[in-house]
C-alpha cells in the first residue's frame, strides 16, 4: 500500500476533488477550492494509492517549527474515501502525521472514529430535512416556537437580493465582533469562491428603511446545506430575525434528501439554539499530540 505526503503545488487536482465528490463521507471543507482559501495554500496531503484515500491538512510554521492546525472556517477534515474507513486506516494516517510533526492539531471528520487517547469529541447537530414541514415543526422546542411566534409579530421582510459584500458588512458593523480584519477578509473570500465552485443560498431580511438586519448563508454539497454563515445586527436580533429565517429554510427544504448541518457548536447558547430545531448530534473528533521539547512546549498548547 503506497503512501505519500504530497504538498499542494503537486496534487492531482482532478482526481482529488473526484474522490471528495465519490466519497462516502465527502464534505464541501475538503474541496480544493475550498482548502486553498482557508488554508491559504498551505496545505497538504496524505494519499494511499491513486487517490483511494486522502487526507488534507493544514501546516503551518513557527519559531521553525512545522506543525499541523486546523484552517479556518474549517470544521472537520481527516480521511475520505468511497471506500471503508476502518480503525486501522485512520492509524496509518496519524502514524504519518507522527512521523513527521511534533505538534498536531486537527478535527477529524465524523467517519474517522479511532481508538487513540488523543481524540475529544466535538459536537456538530444535524437536522433530517426529508419530512415534511408539519412533522419537522411539532420537533421544535418550546424556544423556538416561542420565539417564531414573537418574530412573526413584527412582519418581517424576507429577501434573497443580497450580496457577499452586503452579509460581509453586517458582520463588519457589529459591535465586540468575534473575527479580526484579516480573517473576515478571508470569510469573504470564501464565500465568494463558493458562489463560483457549488450550489448556495442566502437567506435575508431587511427592514422597512431596506436595510439588511439579518443574513444567512448556505452551502449545498453532498446532500448536505450547511448553514455556513449567520448574523443580524441589534435590530434583527431584537426582532428574533434568525428564527424566522431558520424556520422559512426548514420550510422551505422540508421533504427533500437533505441534510441541515448547522455546523456545532460546543458552546451551550449556540448548541442549545442548533437544538431547538429538532437537530441530532453527529459528532466529530478533534486529534491534538503536543511532542515538542519541554522548552517550548508552552508555546503551542
Amino acid at each position: 500500500m503506497e503512501i505519500k505526503i504530497i504538498d499542494r503545488e503537486n496534487i492531482d487536482i482532478i482526481k482529488w476533488n473526484k474522490c471528495i465528490d465519490r466519497a462516502n463521507n465527502g464534505l464541501v471543507y475538503s474541496y480544493s477550492w475550498f482548502l486553498d482559501i482557508t488554508a491559504r495554500k498551505s496545505w497538504k496531503a496524505i494519499v494511499i494509492g491513486d487517490y483511494e484515500y486522502i487526507m488534507p491538512f493544514a501546516e503551518n510554521k513557527k519559531y521553525f517549527i512545522k506543525y499541523v492546525y486546523q484552517a479556518f472556517f474549517t470544521q472537520q477534515l481527516g480521511v475520505f474515501s468511497e471506500k471503508e474507513i476502518t480503525f486501522e486506516i485512520v492509524g496509518i494516517f496519524l502514524n504519518e502525521l507522527l512521523k513527521k510533526y511534533k505538534f498536531i492539531n486537527t478535527n477529524l471528520n465524523y467517519a474517522c472514529k479511532t481508538n487513540s487517547i488523543n481524540l475529544q469529541i466535538r459536537d456538530n447537530y444535524e437536522l433530517d430535512l426529508n419530512y415534511s414541514y408539519d412533522i419537522l415543526c411539532r420537533n421544535f422546542n418550546k424556544n423556538a416556537k416561542t420565539y417564531l411566534k414573537k418574530a412573526e409579530k413584527h412582519n418581517l421582510k424576507f429577501t434573497n437580493d443580497i450580496t457577499i459584500n452586503n452579509i460581509i458588512q453586517l458582520k463588519r458593523n457589529k459591535e465586540n465582533i468575534n473575527l479580526n480584519g484579516v480573517n473576515l477578509d478571508l470569510l469573504e473570500q470564501l464565500l465568494i469562491t463558493i458562489t463560483k465552485n457549488t450550489k448556495f443560498k442566502i437567506y435575508g431580511i431587511k427592514n422597512q428603511n431596506d436595510e439588511l438586519i439579518s443574513a444567512s448563508f448556505y452551502v449545498f454539497s453532498h446532500n448536505k446545506a450547511y448553514y455556513i454563515f449567520s448574523e443580524s445586527n441589534e435590530e434583527g436580533r431584537a426582532k428574533f430575525a434568525s428564527f424566522f429565517l431558520m424556520d422559512k429554510f426548514i420550510k422551505d427544504h422540508a421533504l427533500q434528501n437533505l441534510i441541515l448541518d448547522f455546523e456545532g457548536s460546543m458552546i451551550p447558547g449556540v448548541a442549545r439554539f442548533f437544538k431547538g430545531w429538532g437537530a441530532k448530534n453527529n459528532p466529530y473528533y478533534n486529534f491534538k499530540q503536543n511532542n515538542l521539547p519541554l522548552f517550548i512546549r508552552f508555546l503551542k498548547k
